[in-house]
């Protein structure tokens, strides 16, 4: 599990079984699990064939997760592609997509963000009008 912001955490499924019960966890697997006070669940793809309005509900709902809760894990199957993606849409509200993938790259380095996910993150915001998102 990695703190790529303040009290944003991006990792795996085994972090997110042992991630604090006070901080919301948003599971981005294909496959989830049921959902329970303080787990969301939207299913992603990880090979960046996801329709841009899922995409945009799952950044949403990060960013509603940390407007709302101590700490937030997001997760996927290995912490490195859909994970770091939702998580830099959700950070790019507060200091743009550049900034935050830079942000991410810092203290993530296996961070897949030049992968087919990330890009389709990064179209998905960029097709967004400023505001939508929050």
């Amino acid at each position: 599990m990695i703190e790529v912001d303040e009290e944003l955490f991006v990792g795996n499924h085994n972090d997110a079984e042992q991630f604090p019960r006070d901080g919301a966890v948003l599971n981005v697997c294909r496959k989830g699990t049921e959902q329970a006070p303080h787990r969301f669940w939207v299913p992603l793809s990880d090979t960046g064939a996801n329709d841009s309005r899922r995409i945009i509900h799952a950044v949403r709902t990060a960013i509603w997760l940390r407007q709302n809760y101590p700490k937030v894990l997001i997760h996927c199957s290995a912490g490195l592609s859909r994970s770091v993606g939702i998580a830099l849409g959700a950070m790019s509200v507060d200091m743009g997509l550049k900034k935050a993938g830079l942000q991410i790259a810092g203290v993530h380095p296996d961070a897949h963000l030049d992968r087919p996910f990330c890009e389709s993150v990064r179209q998905a915001i960029g097709d967004c009008k400023s505001g939508d998102l929050t």
